[in-house]
């Protein structure tokens, strides 16, 4: 697993759990309310976070204020049970407010990283992508 980024003042990183399924509800919603797209909601945060064919401890990574809300979150996401090619889907949010900080430079410096590890436990000749 990558090392933790660098401490960005007022930032504690780690690992997801599925507790935090609601934290990163409320913070999507706020990125969703700039940047529209999709809006997940916490009981589909909940079944991402618990996807069989991915650890969230390893896989994911988020950033929390000094009262503890998420602002940051990101993800090395596997589908799996593909069988024609290996994909990693790395995606990432960061709290609208507080954008252009490095915070997400930091999220998704990790989640390349973190990608191409996983990518990296295959060697069966399927392509990665």
């Amino acid at each position: 697993m990558p090392d933790l980024p660098e401490s960005i003042e007022g930032l504690t990183w780690r690992s997801a759990t599925v507790d935090d399924a609601e934290a990163f509800a409320r913070l999507h919603a706020l990125c969703h309310a700039v940047d529209g797209g999709y809006l997940m909601v916490g009981s589909e945060y909940r079944n991402e976070l618990a996807h069989p064919a991915n650890d969230a401890a390893a896989d994911t990574l988020a950033a929390f204020d000094e009262a503890g809300e998420a602002i940051a979150f990101g993800y090395a996401f596997m589908t799996g049970g593909d069988t024609s090619t290996h994909r990693v889907f790395p995606w990432g949010q960061v709290h609208p407010g507080l954008r252009r900080r490095g915070i997400g430079t930091a999220l998704m410096t990790w989640l390349e990283a973190r990608a191409m590890e996983r990518l990296g436990e295959f060697d069966d000749g399927l392509p990665k992508t």
